[in-house]
């Protein structure tokens, strides 16, 4: 009975999500009065006001007229990431009113219930997420082989708790095509990861620590790495992150999909280096500090938006790095560009990256006689390509379960210096 309660649930929470995203235009039936263009509009009117679900009809209806409205295509695609966000606040809150811990009662028996969480978002995410987040892949491998692209829209913001995560507007053009197609690359790579999981927990053991700004590092990673080894000990869930059946074909695509996101990044910094046109109206752009309407990597950094700024350094490392990793993403998939030879990569091949992150150099000891990691070694190598092509279902547990001794081992050395 646990299952089916559980699977009731889930249909009440679709129920209550599509009532809450549905548009006020029903646009299954002809409209003589409006061509293309006009639902274009509508559809941009929406994404302003950030009705991503209603954005997301008014473009599929504008393709339904014409198919190879690139500005439709272009709109859809960001339309479907805003319903996405939007769509997950909804569920968060729901799931935090519907008290799911421990048991329910069935109203139809009276009898406890145990609800299977685990199940529960596997069927939001697999039912609900996915599809936009699949079509998205669609709409940019079509726009991705065009030459010229323009999508005007004042502003454009994601928002993830009411707060903002990206805050864009402008002339969208192919730079921000890979750009928000690296986002969504990323959001599949980590609902393909979920999916391949086992995530049933006892939720009231969700105990995440206090947020305090006077904390430490130290303390607050100990703090959240309690709380996994607390829920990986769990005897009631000895499955949890463990994969599951056909989880395999899930991890797979969630590798290929992340690899996805450094190939789509470093084809966003090379076209950015083509633009030649003013760049205060774009999206994602270069701060021209000297002038002459082209990009310096070297001194000029990239915008996205108000709210991101990449460094010279930083983009200059993500194009060096991201082809190396995307490799290894790939390696051993059906993704893989050259099956017959092995992509591995070494902690060497991130210290341009962790350097332009200000992770690099470590320094440990007395300030007076410092030792200084200036980079990682070339013999320590990062399997990811086995990770995601060859399962082991206990490959991730026993992951974190290193993570939780290595720390405990070194945490408070490091902590220390």
């Amino acid at each position: 009975m646990a299952p089916v309660f559980a699977k009731c649930r889930y249909l009440f929470l679709v129920t209550v999500l599509t009532a809450a995203v549905s548009g006020c235009v029903d646009w299954s039936q002809p409209r003589e009065d409006l061509d293309v263009d006009d639902i274009i509009a509508i559809g941009k009117g929406y994404l302003l006001e950030e009705r991503g679900a209603q954005a997301s009809e008014a473009f599929r209806a504008a393709i339904d007229l014409d198919a190879d409205s690139a500005e439709a295509r272009y709109g859809l695609m960001m339309a479907q990431i805003m319903q996405f966000t939007n769509l997950i606040d909804e569920f968060v809150l729901l799931i935090g009113q519907l008290d799911l811990g421990g048991t329910a009662k069935n109203a139809s028996t009276t009898s406890a219930e145990t609800v299977d969480l685990g199940a529960l978002i596997h069927g939001f995410l697999n039912d609900t997420l996915v599809p936009l987040l699949k079509s998205n892949e669609e709409q940019y491998a079509i726009l991705a082989g065009q030459a010229d692209l323009q999508f005007d829209l004042e502003r454009y913001i994601l928002r993830v708790n009411d707060s903002p995560v990206l805050d864009v507007g402008g002339e969208f053009d192919k730079t921000d095509l890979h750009f928000f197609g690296a986002v969504n690359a990323a959001l599949d790579g980590v609902l393909e990861f979920l999916l391949a999981y086992n995530l049933g927990f006892d939720i009231n053991a969700l105990s995440l620590p206090e947020s305090d700004p006077n904390t430490d590092l130290y303390t607050t990673v100990s703090g959240y790495l309690d709380l996994v080894e607390a829920l990986l000990t769990d005897p009631t869930y000895p499955d949890f992150l463990t994969l599951v059946d056909g989880g395999d074909g899930h991890l797979s695509a969630s590798g290929v999909a992340l690899g996805n996101v450094f190939v789509r990044l470093r084809r966003m910094l090379d076209q950015v280096a083509t633009e030649r046109d003013p760049q205060d109206d774009d999206p994602v752009r270069f701060l021209d500090y000297n002038h002459d309407g082209s990009y310096d990597k070297w001194s000029e950094p990239i915008a996205v938006g108000t709210l991101f700024v990449i460094d010279p350094e930083l983009a200059s490392a993500l194009r060096v790095t991201a082809p190396r990793v995307a490799a290894a993403f790939f390696d051993g998939s059906s993704a893989d560009p050259d099956p017959g030879r092995a992509s591995p990569l070494t902690a060497a091949d991130l210290n341009e990256l962790l350097r332009a992150l200000d992770v690099l150099p470590i320094v440990l000891g007395n300030p007076d006689r410092p030792f200084v990691i200036g980079g990682l070694p070339d013999f320590i190598g990062l399997d990811i390509g086995s990770f995601f092509h060859d399962a082991d279902p206990f490959a991730l547990r026993d992951f974190l379960i290193q993570v939780i001794d290595i720390w405990d081992l070194f945490g408070g050395v490091i902590a220390a210096s």
